[in-house]
């Protein structure tokens, strides 16, 4: 298992991350004991902090397409019908309007 000291500090003293324990608890001969058990062993080596990090830093393409996700009208507006700009916004101050007085209306009551 490497691992750089930098994160092995952050990850014990700021997260209080031990990651020895798992190890401390493990039986000494765990490894001769599997051997006996079974014929063919397959140990895997563990991740370490750090190559569990860099699996997480995101790539610049991911970055471009979040930044992306959070403004769709990048997309179009280049394209956009500029001659249409005052249909779309008065369209938009109408439903402005219109949509809090519809929330409003009173429901009725059942009347015994």
């Amino acid at each position: 298992m490497t691992s750089s000291k930098p994160i092995q500090f952050v990850a014990k003293k700021v997260l209080h991350i031990d990651s020895e324990e798992r190890y401390r608890r493990q039986p000494k001969n765990l490894e001769e004991r599997a051997k006996d058990a079974i014929d063919h062993t397959y140990l895997e080596e563990e991740p370490s902090v750090g190559e569990l990090t860099h699996l997480l830093v995101p790539t610049k393409k991911g970055v471009v397409r979040y930044v992306r996700s959070l403004f769709p009208c990048a997309g179009w507006i280049p394209r956009y019908n500029f001659h249409w700009l005052f249909g779309d916004a008065l369209a938009g101050e109408c439903s402005f309007l219109i949509s809090p007085l519809s929330a409003r209306r009173p429901r009725a009551q059942n009347q015994s």
